[in-house]
């Protein structure tokens, strides 16, 4: 649960799983890395499953999130946003809070993502995707895009984005399920 610095910026992580105990810490937490890939990643019982700050041109192939409080988080480190995100596959599912939750990422795109069951039916306040607002004076999520993604039977919202100058785009994006909003 601490952050590791790469001695290289290109790097890769894959194969692996882990469990976490309670929802009491992060799954993977990575911190100002760059230009880095994730590949079979599977994280459950975390509270964030992988808790991106700061980290860019990251791309993640079949990154599987299930049972934690936050599937995927991006947010600012040390002055640096998330930026030039991109998922492939995988499975965000089943979170208490968010599948994925994105503050000051600076473009995002998911790819084939299947972000069902998420949130808590008492709180309407969580569901699948957050874009969150601008934080240290930057303007936030600039760009993002769902593309071929399915989005079933998540409680709250199914996207909710807060003040933030945002371009979003929706490609052949499946929401369904009588408890989508």
């Amino acid at each position: 649960t601490t952050s590791v610095a790469p001695t290289s910026n290109y790097c890769t992580l894959k194969n692996f799983r882990i469990i976490g105990n309670a929802k009491a810490h992060d799954g993977l937490k990575i911190t100002n890395w760059a230009r880095f890939r994730l590949e079979n990643i599977d994280v459950s019982a975390c509270d964030v499953g992988l808790n991106n700050l700061g980290s860019l041109v990251f791309m993640a192939h079949n990154y599987v999130g299930r049972l934690n409080n936050t599937g995927y988080k991006a947010d600012v480190a040390n002055g640096v946003g998330a930026n030039l995100i991109q998922f492939f596959g995988g499975v965000i599912s089943a979170n208490s809070s968010f599948a994925v939750d994105l503050g000051q990422a600076d473009g995002f795109a998911f790819y084939g993502t299947d972000m069902s069951g998420n949130g808590t039916a008492a709180d309407t306040n969580t569901g699948a995707v957050r874009i969150r607002s601008s934080v240290d004076d930057e303007i936030g999520t600039a760009f993002g895009s769902f593309n071929d993604c399915w989005f079933e039977a998540n409680k709250g919202w199914t996207f909710y984005s807060e003040s933030a100058e945002l371009q979003l785009t929706l490609n052949n994006v499946q929401i369904t399920g009588p408890e989508s909003n």
